[in-house]
């Protein structure tokens, strides 16, 4: 999660953005989901890594 003057974004890393919402902006369910999907996919791919290189 990035804060910035007058929103925020979360993704995996300030070059890999999922979303940009304004503070006074909620999510919908289907923006939770999506975003649910993706920390999933990249706790996923993080375990691989580590796990290939035992």
């Amino acid at each position: 999660m990035y804060f910035n003057d007058y929103n925020y974004t979360l993704g995996s890393s300030p070059e890999h953005i999922w979303i940009t919402k304004l503070y006074d902006q909620m999510q919908s369910m289907d923006e939770i989901n999506m975003i649910a999907a993706k920390f999933t996919d990249e706790i996923l791919e993080r375990i691989n890594i580590q796990l290939e290189d035992l």
